[in-house]
């Protein structure tokens, strides 16, 4: 009869003969799933062990209610996740201890192969020599696709993510708030009057003038009117 393996103790890996001690797992997502398997693969247990053997941080370093807690959830638990660049070879955040299989919750945390480059991003503008002079742009922000997984997910966590980042540009520090953030609203079915406009006033034309050239569909077509319209087209110029 086949032994125990080591395995058993050493990864917290259910005796295969005895499909009871798998516990139930109809529940289970396919995050859970993910990282049975994950857990259980040879070159992921050794970079878990080479990255943990070889960092910095020891389990005498964790802050002590912290270290509480992972005592009382995880007796087993040999490491609190902990970040490792060879994590990203599995599309996980951070390395997961593989004795674990239920982390209640808490992880493991997958990749989805989006990448944030954090805003303060960078750009770029040509002088009329032809040189390519790169300067900071604290509103731009980039993102990097891997291509070779879904995008669907890479999408959702890029919208979450950019959200956030939109939240944290308009945050209003002094007051504690966020600002008054101006949906601007274009209306491309009136692009056509605003250029025309734009291109009276270059001519100089009247205000009564250029109400001429309004649509039949506006309640009022006069001088006023077209001043209003042409402060819109005027303001159209900048929201592109």
């Amino acid at each position: 009869m086949a032994s125990r393996s080591a395995d058993v103790d050493e990864w917290g890996i259910p005796d295969w003969r005895k499909a009871e001690d798998y516990g139930v797992n109809y529940w289970w997502d396919k995050n859970r799933w993910r990282w049975e398997f994950t857990r259980r693969r040879d070159d992921y247990r050794r970079d878990f062990q080479l990255a943990f053997n070889g960092r910095s941080e020891r389990p005498e370093d964790i802050d002590p209610e912290i270290a509480m807690i992972i005592a009382e959830m995880f007796p087993r638990c040999r490491a609190f996740p902990f970040f490792h660049t060879d994590a990203f070879k599995y599309k996980l955040q951070e390395f997961f201890d593989p004795i674990i299989s239920d982390w209640a919750g808490c992880g493991p945390i997958w990749r989805s192969g989006m990448i944030l480059g954090g805003i303060n991003g960078c750009d770029y503008r040509i002088t009329e020599s032809g040189e390519i002079i790169n300067f900071e742009a604290p509103h731009l922000t980039s993102l990097t696709f891997d291509l070779s997984l879904p995008l669907g997910p890479q999408l959702v966590e890029a919208k979450k993510e950019l959200e956030e980042l939109y939240n944290e540009y308009w945050y209003d520090e002094e007051n504690d708030c966020m600002k008054d953030i101006k949906n601007v609203k274009h209306h491309p079915e009136k692009w056509f009057t605003y250029i025309r406009l734009l291109d009276a006033r270059a001519a100089g034309a009247s205000l009564a003038e250029m109400a001429e050239i309004l649509p039949a569909t506006m309640a009022r077509r006069d001088a006023r009117a077209a001043g209003n319209v042409l402060e819109q087209a005027k303001a159209q110029a900048f929201r592109f």
